[in-house]
């Protein structure tokens, strides 16, 4: 079954720990609201 990460609202900063974790999975969606 494949890993899939989520992410939304990081408006122009993405933690580096959930970068990491967004690595490790198969497919990363981001549903919007990357910048201010």
């Amino acid at each position: 079954m494949p890993k899939i990460c989520i992410l939304s609202d990081s408006h122009g900063f993405i933690h580096p720990e959930v970068i990491k974790i967004a690595n490790q999975c198969d497919i990363a969606i981001h549903a919007g609201d990357i910048i201010n």
